[in-house]
Order: C-alpha cells, then sequence, then structure tokens
C-alpha cells in the first residue's frame, strides 16, 4: 500500500518521494520497491486518482521474498498542495489628475513559479499616491498585497500560494488634466494712447467639481482710440499669466491654442488747459477779448499726440480798468481730441485802456464883461462806445484865458460829461485830450 501521497504542485503529474509500505517481510531484512507513478491531472487539487505502475522489489535480501497480491501496480487518491511564491514588485498605472490618491495597480513581478508560468496581480483603486497633485514619479504604496486581484498568466493562481504579506511601494505619474479657456474678460481703460488691453479673468473649463482656474494678461484692442465695446484679442493664449482659483494650474495643462475675442471700452483721458492769455484792448464799448493761445499747454496730454485750441473772452465789464478778470471759452481740435476730456482754462486778466478822444474849443466871441467866461461849447470827437450807449450830457464849458478885450485870443474847454445810457458817468472810459482855440474875440 502507499502512504502519504501528496506533492507540492510543479506543473507535471509525475508521482516523487511516494512511500510504499510492505507487509510480511522478516525482521531485519533489507528490502525496498519502487515503481513508476502518475496523478490524473497535474494542477492542485485533494483526492486526486493516481497509478504506480511497474512496481518492484529491491535490496540486498530481495531474493528471499517474492510480491503476493498485486499485478505490479497499485492505485489510490492522493493531493497536490499548492507552490509558495512571493510578489516582489508591482506596477501601478499613471492617472490624469482626478483630485484623489488612488492608485491603480496594473500588474506585479511573482518570483518561485514553475519554469516559464508567469503569474501577475491587478488592483483597482487599491494604492495610493503619496500626493493628489500632478507630477513625475510619485510614490505609490499598497497597504496590504494580500487585497490584490490575483490575475493568471500562462500559469494558474490555483496552483499557487502567495507568501507575501503586507506593504509594497512602486512610483507611477499624475499628469495634468487638459482644460479648455472658453472665454476671456478684459477691463475697460481711460486713453493712454495704446492698443495694449489688459485680461483681467478667463472662464476655464474642465476642471473639477468644485476646482476653478482663472487667466490675466494683455491682449490688444482693434485701435488705440476711444470708443464703447471695442474688440478686443488675445492671438497666444498660452502667454498669458495662470491664475489660480480654488483649483491649482499645476495640476491643469490648458489645451486652447486659438486666439480669443471679448469686448471693452477705452474711455476718454481728462486733461486740462494753461497758458491762455487774454489780450489788453483800448476801450470799445464791448466785454469782447481777445485770447492768445499759443503759449497753451495741454497738460496730460500723451506725447506724440495733436492737439489744439481755439478760445474767446470776456471782460468783467465793457469799463475801462487794468487786470479785469477775463472770463474764456474754448473749443479743441487735433487728430487726437476725440480721445480727451478737456476742462478748458477758466479765466486769465487784461485791461482796458481809456478810449482817446479829442475836444476842441470852439471860437468865442463876446463883449467886454470883466471877466473870462465865453459863450458855447465844444466839439466832442467821435465815442468809441457809442454803440453801447455813451453820450456827451455836456461838452464843456469855454473860457478866455484872460478878461481883457482883444482879437485872436485863446479860448480854452474843460469840463466834458459823457454817460450812459442810464445816465451814469462813463468819462472814465476815455482819455481827453482838450484842444484851445486861438480864434477868440
Amino acid at each position: 500500500n502507499a502512504t502519504g501521497v501528496s506533492k507540492v504542485y510543479d506543473g507535471t503529474t509525475a508521482m516523487s518521494n511516494v512511500v510504499v509500505g510492505l507487509t510480511g517481510e522478516v525482521t531485519g531484512d533489507k528490502l525496498s520497491i519502487s515503481g513508476t507513478g502518475t496523478f490524473s491531472q497535474k494542477d492542485v487539487g485533494t483526492g486526486l486518482d493516481y497509478n504506480i505502475a511497474n512496481i518492484t522489489l529491491g535490496g540486498n535480501d530481495k531474493a528471499n521474498y517474492h510480491l503476493s497480491g498485486t499485478s505490479n501496480s497499485l492505485t489510490g487518491t492522493g493531493s497536490i498542495t499548492p507552490k509558495d511564491v512571493r510578489l516582489s514588485s508591482i506596477t501601478a498605472n499613471h492617472k490624469v489628475y482626478d483630485g484623489g490618491v488612488l492608485a491603480s495597480i496594473a500588474s506585479g513581478v511573482v518570483d518561485g513559479t514553475v519554469g516559464t508560468e508567469t503569474l501577475s496581480v491587478t488592483g483597482v483603486g487599491l494604492g495610493r499616491f503619496s500626493d493628489k497633485n500632478a507630477a513625475n514619479g510619485l510614490t505609490v504604496t499598497v497597504d496590504d498585497v494580500t487585497a490584490l486581484t490575483k490575475t493568471d498568466g500562462t500559469g494558474k493562481w490555483s496552483n499557487y500560494k502567495l507568501t507575501t504579506t503586507g506593504e509594497l511601494t512602486t512610483t507611477a505619474n499624475i499628469t495634468r488634466k487638459p482644460v479648455t479657456l472658453d472665454s476671456i474678460t478684459a477691463a475697460d481703460k481711460v486713453y493712454d494712447g495704446s492698443a495694449v488691453a489688459s485680461i483681467t479673468s478667463g472662464s476655464v473649463s474642465g476642471t473639477l467639481s468644485g476646482e476653478s482656474l482663472s487667466v490675466s494678461g494683455q491682449g490688444s484692442f482693434s485701435d488705440k482710440n476711444v470708443a464703447n465695446n471695442k474688440w478686443v484679442t488675445v492671438q497666444d493664449v498660452g502667454a498669458l499669466s495662470l491664475a489660480n482659483g480654488t483649483g491649482d494650474w499645476r495640476n491643469y495643462d490648458l489645451a486652447t491654442n486659438t486666439p480669443l475675442t471679448t469686448q471693452a471700452s477705452i474711455t476718454p483721458k481728462a486733461i486740462t488747459v494753461s497758458g491762455l492769455q487774454a489780450q489788453d484792448k483800448v476801450y470799445d464799448g464791448s466785454t469782447q477779448a481777445s485770447v492768445q493761445t499759443s503759449g497753451a499747454v495741454f497738460n496730460g496730454i500723451v506725447a506724440g499726440d495733436q492737439l489744439s485750441v481755439t478760445a474767446t473772452g470776456q471782460f468783467d465789464s465793457r469799463h475801462a480798468g487794468t487786470n479785469k478778470v477775463v472770463t474764456l471759452s474754448s473749443s479743441f481740435g487735433g487728430a487726437d481730441s476725440g480721445n480727451y476730456s478737456i476742462t478748458g482754462q477758466a479765466s486769465s486778466t487784461a485791461s482796458i485802456t481809456p478810449a482817446p478822444l479829442v475836444v476842441t474849443a470852439s471860437a468865442s466871441r463876446k463883449t467886454y464883461d470883466g471877466n473870462t467866461s465865453a459863450p458855447g461849447v465844444g466839439t466832442v470827437g467821435a465815442l468809441a462806445g457809442a454803440a453801447a450807449g455813451d453820450t456827451v450830457a455836456f461838452a464843456g464849458s469855454l473860457a478866455f484865458t484872460d478878461k481883457n478885450a482883444g482879437t485872436g485870443k485863446t479860448v480854452t474847454v474843460t469840463g466834458v460829461r459823457l454817460v450812459d445810457a442810464s445816465n451814469t458817468d462813463v468819462s472814465g472810459n476815455y482819455a481827453i485830450t482838450y484842444v484851445n482855440s486861438q480864434n477868440g474875440t
């Protein structure tokens, strides 16, 4: 009979190291027995049929014995037990950033298999990356390799027993998740003479739920000039600065490479004008003032821009005086005037000098009366303010230079009084020159 019919899986049906028992031998004799045995299958199992054929006696005392009760063969059942193997390494799948650290095990190297037989292991989500963020060469750890799924190769796991337990590590990459820049936002700006636009944000799609990203940088307006809702273009979105929101750009890859457009406005630049100078004038009865603009300064103008100004002025009154306030009114032109909101110079100062006026004494004649008074009045020249209502209220008093009778005597005139339509004296608006007559009698 055969006892302890069992072997460790070796990939064959051959039986080895099987002990066959003998009965009837004399104590002290030396006998042995041999034969050729096979299991009914090569794979691990219990209660496996076997057959031992060509059983023969051996040993020094074999000539004293013969086999009985057998036809040189023996049958029965036995077992093939799993062979121990070891998991020496594992390989993890790379993955695209998903915000988590779970890693999948793609395969493993199993040592100790029979011949060229291969085995492997897999595991979805059974490993963990050392960091959730995108990077190369991250450590991946499987805390319990016995939890991995055993995957048959050219060999069968049913014929083997994994002796490795505990933790194994490997490395793998988390690659950046592709995202798309769907739109951009540009800021309005005050005119600065350039077409440069400021990109303040962008709408990025494809991020994980709860994670946001943005962009900033520069774009170009369609031109430099003031207008509302002008087109702004970013030709190379890859040149924009990447701005983190609740998400982190190191985990994302901007896949957009086509130009993007948006709209924004350029508003006029506020500047002021100075250097305008009202001009002095001779009294003419009006408040109009001439303004010299050759010294105009546009404070805040962009270098190279072209602006011009014309201006008129109004004195604070029509009357003669020095350093009078002149209120200015300006209008602006030039190739770039549409790009500015210009505050004109409010005022200047100038003087109105009295208008010259000649008053001539008339040739007066009288009979000696013992005094110098002479009959008649003076002759007043044209009044500069006549159109404004200036009139002669009194043409002046005549007088001889002495009381004595005579011919060719000098006659003087004084005391001319000029008034406006309201009978207010306006003589101060005139520089009056009195001319004597030499024909008095």
